[in-house]
């Protein structure tokens, strides 16, 4: 998805938001995922999220790339 983003660059940027809080990590195999800490962000942020990512919904392209990312086509909260 990144591929003209060097390695290095990425996992610094993924570890900035590990450790402020924003996302969690979790191995599987040899890749980790990393996913949004909703719930933490909500809570002590209300509204901010929402804000965010509600001008993605209206992006059919960016819609679309979120669905297929989900993997099975179903609709995705946001």
């Amino acid at each position: 998805m990144l591929s003209h983003i060097p390695k290095s660059t990425m996992s610094h940027h993924w570890r900035i938001l590990r450790d402020s809080g924003v996302v969690w990590q979790r191995q599987m195999g040899r890749e980790y995922r990393l996913s949004l800490r909703r719930d933490d962000l909500d809570y002590r942020f209300p509204g901010l999220l929402d804000s965010i990512l509600a001008p993605l919904t209206i992006d059919a392209l960016t819609h679309n790339m979120i669905v297929a990312y989900n993997g099975e086509g179903q609709k995705v909260e946001i």
